[in-house]
């Protein structure tokens, strides 16, 4: 789960710069931060990243609690 944060996060964000990446990683994971210019327009999306970056793999949701989220609700998946 917590790469999956991890490509979210890559696919959400639009970098600038490859430095700009490593170091919006190295503050997501340090400080657990995501700059909020980034994220103006996806507030949930931001929200879902934290949780599953989160350090303790206890805190972080399950496959299927976020599928079923509201936000992955307007994405279009096939489950099978």
């Amino acid at each position: 789960m917590f790469a999956a944060g991890l490509i979210l996060y890559e696919m959400c964000a639009h970098f600038k710069t490859q430095h700009q990446r490593i170091q919006k990683f190295h503050q997501l994971r340090t400080q657990r931060v995501i700059s909020e210019d980034i994220f103006k327009t996806m507030p949930e999306e931001k929200d879902i990243i934290l949780n599953l970056t989160d350090p303790d793999p206890k805190k972080r949701s399950s496959a299927i609690y976020l599928l079923n989220s509201r936000t992955f609700q307007s994405w279009s998946f096939e489950v099978k």
